[in-house]
């Protein structure tokens, strides 16, 4: 183990802002095949085997990933030796460790990818036993983008590590001998009218946002939700008019929702004859599910009022559970009668 753990830590956090900041596109483009000195590749190893914590299970996140030495690659960054090794391949999730030498000092990392389809690739970091240091996607462009951080407890200055069989915990949260049965009550008390939740083993951390406890998925997704900006814009097309509102959700990454309202004109008037929502942005773990609409065009002498009721579902896996909670997210919107334009959308 390291002797300085207090130095090591240091240079963790010098090491990953180096990685996700100046040399962002190396870290997460291929490493190029150059080659490794064997006495490298054996010091190497030597340190990433004396950093794993030995348990009786052959289940966890640190035991699941088989270093592949031979396919090693290194890349020189200033000071920094920076070595790359293929842990793991399943289906789209792969995992490789990234071990830096500045000097004496040994830092190392674990990078696991999940390619969810052409355009887009969630990305996690965690230290060498799994625990969480931070979490982002690629975009279609190659482009890292950076959606959560954990941080270390201002109370010590170490990172608290998580030992092989803690990667994703099990059990159903209702159930008081799944180890978690206080997380069904906490679900309960941010549950707001209309909104409902289900546990769901299929979903892990690879499939789910994965948010820090409840507190943070209430605060951060919840209530993130009703922070919204919205853009309109107006197509014709021969004898119907499309209108859309984009929807611009507030949470820390960029998503949203797009309504459309198709638009038939007869004697002046503007009616509308179909309703239509879609997700845009980072939908891999989200949707949005119309269940009804209605059109009112008696309350104004000038406008139509449209209300869209539907339900945004996440699933998330919270506090070593896979849940998915689905919150209701209504919309009313306003449509000029004899122009066909939106002037206003609201969530009621």
């Amino acid at each position: 183990m390291i002797k300085n753990y207090s130095s090591w830590v240091k240079a963790l956090l010098v090491s990953t802002t180096l990685f996700f900041g100046a040399c962002q596109k190396e870290l997460y483009v291929p490493q190029s095949s150059e080659s490794v000195l064997e006495k490298d590749a054996t010091e190497i190893a030597q340190w990433y085997n004396n950093q794993l914590i030995k348990t009786g299970s052959d289940t966890g996140f640190a035991s699941r990933n088989i270093p592949n030495w031979n396919e090693m690659t290194i890349k020189q960054v200033g000071d920094t030796r920076i070595f790359t090794t293929p842990l793991y391949t399943k289906g789209n999730t792969s995992r490789e460790a990234v071990i830096s030498i500045v000097e004496d000092t040994y830092t190392g990392i674990i990078k696991e990818y999940n390619k969810v389809d052409k355009y887009f690739t969630t990305v996690r970091v965690y230290s060498i036993n799994g625990k969480p240091i931070e979490e982002g996607f690629i975009n279609i462009t190659g482009n890292y983008h950076v959606t959560k951080t954990w941080e270390k407890s201002a109370a010590r200055n170490n990172l608290t590590v998580m030992s092989l069989g803690d990667e994703n915990g099990g059990g159903d949260p209702s159930d008081p001998g799944s180890g978690n049965s206080n997380l069904a009550n906490k679900l309960n008390a941010i549950l707001k009218s209309g909104d409902s939740y289900t546990f769901d083993n299929s979903i892990n951390s690879y499939n789910g946002y994965t948010p820090n406890s409840v507190d943070d998925f209430q605060t951060n997704y919840l209530d993130a939700a009703s922070q919204m900006s919205v853009t309109y814009s107006t197509n014709t097309n021969g004898a119907d008019t499309l209108v859309r509102a984009h929807i611009t959700l507030g949470y820390t990454h960029t998503m949203g929702i797009d309504i459309d309202l198709k638009l038939s004109k007869n004697s002046g008037n503007y009616s509308v004859s179909e309703v239509t929502t879609d997700e845009w942005g980072i939908t891999a773990f989200f949707s949005y599910n119309k269940s009804n609409y209605t059109v009112d065009g008696t309350a104004s002498s000038t406008e139509l009022t449209i209300r869209v009721y539907g339900k945004l579902n996440y699933n998330v896996f919270i506090e070593g559970h896979g849940t998915v909670y689905k919150q209701k997210l209504n919309f009313i919107m306003k449509v000029n009668k004899y122009t066909g334009t939106m002037t206003s959308l609201e969530q009621f």
